[in-house]
């Protein structure tokens, strides 16, 4: 059965109605969002192994002279390696990825609020305008599992 226009408009006024007198918690907002994660169970999970962010502001500046801007970050699973680059860039950041150790199928970034498919070419993955919040890079390999990165705040 079609909703009608007129269905439509009264849905959105009884959604405005519940919204005020009845809004939705906080915290089951967060409990859909924290079960929505558990969706991907069976891929594997690639733990964070080095965050430039955690070494000591001298440690990073001598080795990026002038690149303060710039975080590294690399991810490991088995035989999958993901290196992370990420750049604040007017407003948002820039992301450049290379995966290593397997062959791509798919990849996806992840938010907490959407997900956005990336091309696969040779394992480059690049992703402009990215937010902050956190992330995560959902991996599908070819023959083998899928992998998920833990998640990073950005």
């Amino acid at each position: 059965m079609n909703a009608t226009h007129e269905d439509e408009a009264l849905l959105e006024r009884l959604r405005a109605i519940c919204a005020e007198v009845d809004p939705v918690p906080d915290l089951v907002f967060q409990a859909a969002r924290a079960a929505f994660t558990l969706r991907r169970l069976d891929a594997e999970l690639a733990e964070l192994v080095l965050d430039s962010a955690d070494e000591p502001a001298g440690a990073v500046a001598v080795r990026a002279a002038g690149l303060a801007d710039i975080r590294m970050l690399s991810f490991t699973a088995g035989p999958l390696r993901v290196e992370l680059q990420v750049t604040e860039r007017d407003n948002g950041r820039h992301l450049v990825a290379q995966v290593i150790g397997v062959e791509l199928a798919a990849a996806a970034l992840e938010t907490e609020t959407a997900r956005r498919e990336l091309d696969t070419d040779d394992g480059v993955l690049i992703v402009e305008q990215v937010p902050a919040g956190r992330i995560r890079f959902h991996l599908s390999t070819r023959p083998g599992p899928d992998y998920v990165t833990s998640w990073i705040q950005l």
